[in-house]
């Protein structure tokens, strides 16, 4: 009896620490903020571009970003809503890493702005049921964990003359 006692003793200790392991190792996932609102300011052509700010708020840089934009349009149908998504191109929809958040950090690797290519106020025009859906998905550098960010921008108003704040903030302030 004590030899199967030990076994048993060492099978239980084995689960209990993996488990508490991966518990621990599952709570480092990608932690992404995206802004509310979408930024109007010209690139280095004069030309209206739109931006989304993305910015990573972890304590580990994330890897392999994957972003996505879709212009969804809802109908309604006799049982409820069907909706049709349209991808819209983003100027860089891929990036290798982010680097980790830090307040000293000067500059401002933790962060990223989509441009957007389309004309998206054009998209919107004269159209209520409309809206946009912005979706990340980021790769935690440490545990290997990926996650899923979707952000809806609902109407138009979202969009918004200015430049963002640099550093962590989504704020846009307006031109001068």
């Amino acid at each position: 009896m004590d030899i199967l006692g030990s076994i048993i003793l060492g099978v239980l200790s084995s689960l209990v620490a993996s488990s508490l392991f991966l518990w621990a190792f599952f709570l480092i996932k990608p932690k992404i903020l995206i802004s509310d609102k979408i930024s109007i300011s010209p690139n280095a052509e004069g030309k209206k571009e739109y931006l989304i700010k993305v910015v990573n708020q972890g304590n580990h840089s994330v890897i392999n970003i994957n972003a996505e934009l879709y212009i969804v349009n809802s109908s309604n149908v006799h049982s409820g809503t069907i909706d049709e998504h349209t991808k819209i191109p983003l100027k860089f929809s891929h990036l290798m890493e982010l680097n980790k958040f830090s307040k000293d950090n000067k500059s401002e690797d933790f962060a990223w702005y989509f441009a957007i290519q389309d004309d998206i106020e054009k998209l919107w025009l004269n159209h209520n049921n409309r809206q946009l859906k912005f979706k990340i998905i980021a790769t935690d550098s440490i545990s290997g964990f990926s996650k899923v960010f979707i952000k809806s921008f609902n109407n138009i108003t979202c969009i918004i003359d200015g430049d963002f704040i640099y550093g962590s903030s989504l704020e846009i302030i307006d031109k001068p």
